[in-house]
């Protein structure tokens, strides 16, 4: 590396952590924080594994002990092509010069290879540390645990260790080129203006179809088997099969189709770091030249007024409706809350699919008992992820107009901010369930359903909004570790004991008319309570500093 490309690099690097609420340093030490996190799955999958290897470690060589190998390393390669791949759409657009690098470098002779080179490098270096810290757990208990098995046993330990090394950095290598290499074929085909119009569907597509693969390995590893005795030549239809036959390519256990499918996966990826060598060496210059030129300095424009004359009626107060139309437009047009909402409701989709659905000899089974939390599972998430997406800011500067306005209430914020949830996720919802508990259930059951999972959905949106203290995106305050801790703990009862306990009493309420009747009378009094309720004019908080000390920066 050259000098000019070591200094270039250095700058990206730093520029790399920074956002618009956080300096490079609190943004890299955040980014060492994930780094920890991502390890935690590697760990809890291979002690997960222990009892699994102990049980075959006195069984002879045998099919059975194959497809238990296949299946349970399976998960790696699934992991690590995932969370590389799900990162590099999240930075997708740091391969390119920003405007700010074309105002500070065009003046110097910096030659476009370096530039690139640079960025190509500050790249690899976050996507490296995402790998090392995902797989690292896992290249050292799988090898010791896999060696209990004395049919992995033959290859060594330090054989096993540099299979499951192969394996996972080529999936995750297959899945950043695999990207890159679909930029590079954008770049070339479409306009600056329009690439960046068509980035943010793309990364929200990517980065769903990332978690999508791996909260849904359960199904992916069920299937694996059926599939290889039915269908063989199926299985190159799947690239998280490709990987797991690295293992048998590199191990003195061999056969002849994850061979295959390994060798596959090895061409596959050639041709996906070709493709991106063509398309970058041939589109990234040309793309640098008309960027700067393309700029679309418009400021951005807000073509639907979301105040529609049935929510004017419903905020008679001014100041409710100007907050509403606010956290809307907001919402509307900030691509990183989309990624996040994005993220977050594909995690819950994966959920309601492994409780409706599980895998067997037959296919594909469809469980009544399953499909019953489906609804509450996702308006959980719905809602909840639009309450976490609330707390992180946005439009900073907008702060200082509703802190001039000495009308501002909390209560007013918290009826705008509860009547956008209700519209923009609660009635979609509902919509969404209406023909699929009708499917399922036939017209009566689903209305009766569809009354139960609203009065569940409006009550949750009470809970999880009775103590809003902030405008949508205004605030400068970050959920801190303890808000993190019991967010999480939220949410895993959320996913389990709430969905699965509202699943069980609208069974029991099929059973009774006379029960259905009192839990949605009751429900509709406690709902009535709750809106007409008169809480304390209290401020509403803009910052997570002391009131007394904040500094209104407009700059």
């Amino acid at each position: 590396m050259s000098n000019l490309t070591r200094a270039l690099f250095e700058l990206f690097r730093d520029r790399f952590f920074e956002t618009g609420q956080e300096s490079a340093e609190g943004g890299e030490a955040r980014f060492y924080q994930t780094l920890g996190l991502l390890a935690v799955p590697g760990l809890f999958v291979a002690m997960f594994l222990i009892p699994g290897f102990m049980e075959l470690a006195f069984q002879p060589p045998g099919p059975k002990v194959d497809w238990f190998l296949r299946q349970h390393r399976l998960f790696f390669p699934t992991y690590s092509f995932a969370v590389v791949g799900f990162a590099t759409f999240l930075e997708w657009d740091r391969l390119f010069p920003t405007r700010q690098d074309f105002l500070l470098l065009t003046p110097f002779p910096i030659p476009i290879r370096a530039l690139f080179l640079a960025k190509l490098a500050t790249l690899g270096r976050f996507l490296g540390l995402i790998f090392i810290a995902a797989n690292a757990v896992a290249v050292v208990l799988m090898p010791v645990f896999s060696a209990w098995v004395k049919q992995a046993r033959m290859a060594g330990v330090l054989r096993l260790g540099f299979a499951q090394i192969v394996a996972t950095a080529l999936a995750a290598l297959f899945a950043f080129f695999l990207v890159a290499a679909g930029q590079g074929i954008l770049i070339n085909i479409l306009s600056p203006r329009l690439f960046r119009r068509v980035s943010p569907w793309l990364q929200m597509t990517g980065m769903s179809a990332m978690v999508l693969c791996l909260l849904l390995f359960p199904v992916w590893s069920a299937g694996m088997q059926p599939l290889a005795l039915a269908r063989p030549d199926l299985l190159r239809w799947f690239p998280l099969y490709w990987f797991v036959g690295i293992y048998d390519f590199l191990l003195p256990t061999h056969s002849p189709l994850f061979e295959a499918l390994g060798l596959f996966g090895l061409e596959c990826l050639a041709v996906a770091i070709g493709i991106f060598a063509v398309g970058w060496f041939l589109g990234f210059a040309h793309y640098c030249r008309r960027t700067l030129e393309s700029e679309d300095l418009r400021p951005p424009t807000v073509r639907q007024n979301f105040t529609l004359p049935v929510i004017s009626r419903i905020l008679s107060n001014p100041l409710e409706r100007g907050l509403f139309h606010f956290a809307a437009a907001t919402l509307a047009r900030s691509v990183r809350h989309k990624l996040f909402l994005t993220t977050y409701l594909s995690a819950g989709f994966s959920f309601a699919l492994l409780s409706a659905i599980s895998v067997g000899p037959s296919g594909v089974i469809i469980s009544r008992d399953g499909f019953r939390t489906v609804p509450f599972l996702l308006t959980f998430f719905v809602l909840s992820g639009l309450r976490a997406a609330f707390q992180f800011p946005a439009e900073l500067a907008s702060n200082w107009l509703f802190q001039l306005s000495a009308t501002s209430t909390r209560e007013a914020g918290r009826r705008a901010t509860r009547l956008l949830v209700i519209v923009a996720g609660l009635l979609p919802l509902l919509a969404l369930f209406l023909p699929l508990n009708v499917w399922f259930w036939g017209w009566n059951l689903a209305l009766q359903h569809l009354a139960i999972e609203a009065v569940a959905g409006l009550l949750l949106t009470e809970i999880l909004f009775w103590n809003l203290d902030q405008v949508p995106f205004t605030c400068s305050w970050f959920p801190g570790a303890t808000n993190l801790a019991v967010l999480v703990g939220l949410h895993l009862y959320g996913f389990t004991g709430y969905s699965y306990r509202m699943g069980d009493l609208e069974a029991r309420l099929d059973r009774s008319p006379l029960e259905l009747a009192l839990v949605l009378a009751v429900g509709v009094a406690a709902l009535t309570f709750s809106w007409r309720r008169q809480a304390a004019a209290d401020p509403v908080r803009y910052s997570g500093e002391d009131a007394e000390l904040q500094i209104l920066d407009l700059t």
